[in-house]
C-alpha cells in the first residue's frame, strides 16, 4: 500500500515538474519570438539608414569578407546590389588599401576618401566591421590650396621666402650658390605707369627667370622687386656665365599696353657655407648685390668676406 501511495506521489510530482517545464518553455518561446520580432523591427529601421547614408558603407563579416554595401558604396564601387556576390576591381583596390594599413583611398575620378573602420561586436565578440568611405575631396583640395599659398608668391606664383626656408631647412638641394636679384629701374616704372604696370613687370620677370631654370635650380620672390635664385657652379667663371644668362633675359624689352619698357638687374651671389644659416647666406648675397647696385648695375657681384 505504501509503495502505491509513493508511486502516486512521484507521478504527481513528475507531472507538476513537466507542467512547470512546459510553462517555462512556452514563456521562453514567447520571449524568443518577441525578441526576434524586435530584432527584425530594428533591422527594418536600420537597413534604410544603412542604405540611404550619404557616405559609402561596406559591411564585412568576421572573416573580413565584404557582404553588404549601401547605395553610395554601390555607386562608388560599381556594385549591382546591396548583397555583394562578387568583388569588383574598385572594391579590390579598397581592400588592398586596407591590407597595406592605409587610411586613404583615391578612385579613378580623383575622389579622395578617408577609410574609417567601425568594429561590430555582440556580447564582446567581434562579428565583423563596417567600412565607411568618407569623402574628403573638398577638404584635401582646400588643404592643398592653403599649402600652395603658404609656399608660393600670390602675384607671380613662384616660390616665396617660406619656400626658400623650407628648401634650406630640409637640405634636399645640392645647389651651392644663392643669388639675390634686384631690379634696376623698377621703381621709376612703377611710379610713372602705376602699380598695374609694375605687377606686369614682376610677373614677366618671374616667368623669364623660371623659363631659364635647369632641372635642379629654383627661383623665389622675396618681396617687392627682389628675387632669389638657387644655382650651382663648379667655379666663379661658370657661375658668372650662368648669371649672365638670367641678366640677358631680364634686360630684354617689356611690352605692355603699347609701352616699351626696360629694366635691368643687379645680382649678388654668395657661396654656401655649411656653418652659415639662411639669414647669413642671404646677408652675404645682399652685400654683394649692394656693391653692384651702387656701382655699374646690371652686373654680377660675388661675395667675399673682406667686403663686409
Amino acid at each position: 500500500m505504501l509503495l502505491i501511495v509513493r508511486q502516486i506521489f512521484i507521478t504527481r510530482q513528475h507531472t507538476s515538474i513537466v507542467h512547470q517545464l512546459d510553462t517555462r518553455n512556452e514563456q521562453l518561446a514567447i520571449r524568443v519570438e518577441r525578441r526576434t520580432e524586435q530584432i527584425k523591427a530594428s533591422e527594418q529601421q536600420v537597413i534604410p539608414l544603412f542604405l540611404g547614408h550619404p557616405d559609402p558603407i561596406v559591411r564585412f563579416n568576421k572573416l573580413q569578407e565584404p557582404i553588404f554595401a549601401n547605395r553610395a558604396a554601390q555607386r562608388i564601387l560599381g556594385l549591382p546590389a546591396m548583397t555583394i556576390d562578387h568583388l569588383t576591381d574598385k572594391l579590390k583596390h579598397v581592400q588592398t588599401a586596407l591590407k597595406t594599413k592605409k587610411n586613404h583611398y583615391q578612385n579613378e575620378a580623383n575622389q579622395q576618401f578617408e577609410l574609417i573602420l567601425i568594429p561590430i561586436k555582440i556580447a564582446d565578440t567581434a562579428v565583423g566591421h563596417f567600412l565607411i568611405l568618407h569623402d574628403v575631396t573638398e577638404r584635401m583640395a582646400r588643404q592643398q590650396q592653403i599649402e600652395y599659398h603658404a609656399y608660393h608668391d600670390g602675384l607671380t606664383h613662384i616660390g616665396n621666402r617660406r619656400s626658400l626656408e623650407k628648401m634650406f631647412n630640409e637640405k634636399t638641394s645640392t645647389l651651392n650658390y644663392l643669388a639675390l636679384i634686384d631690379l634696376d629701374g623698377f621703381k621709376q616704372i612703377n611710379d610713372t605707369y602705376g602699380h598695374e604696370t609694375g605687377d606686369y613687370i614682376l610677373i614677366e620677370v618671374a616667368r623669364r627667370l623660371a623659363s631659364e631654370l635647369s632641372a635642379d635650380e629654383s627661383v623665389y620672390r622675396l618681396g617687392g622687386d627682389e628675387f632669389a635664385l638657387l644655382t650651382s657652379a663648379k667655379d666663379e667663371v661658370s657661375l658668372r656665365r650662368r648669371c649672365k644668362v638670367f641678366l640677358n633675359q631680364l634686360s630684354k624689352p617689356y611690352h605692355y599696353r603699347g609701352e616699351l619698357l626696360r629694366v635691368s638687374a643687379s645680382v649678388g651671389v654668395a657661396r654656401h657655407d655649411p656653418e652659415t644659416d639662411l639669414e647669413q647666406w642671404l646677408k652675404h648675397a645682399d652685400l654683394a648685390m649692394y656693391r653692384v647696385k651702387h656701382q655699374d648695375k646690371n652686373g654680377v657681384g660675388i661675395y667675399r668676406s673682406e667686403i663686409e
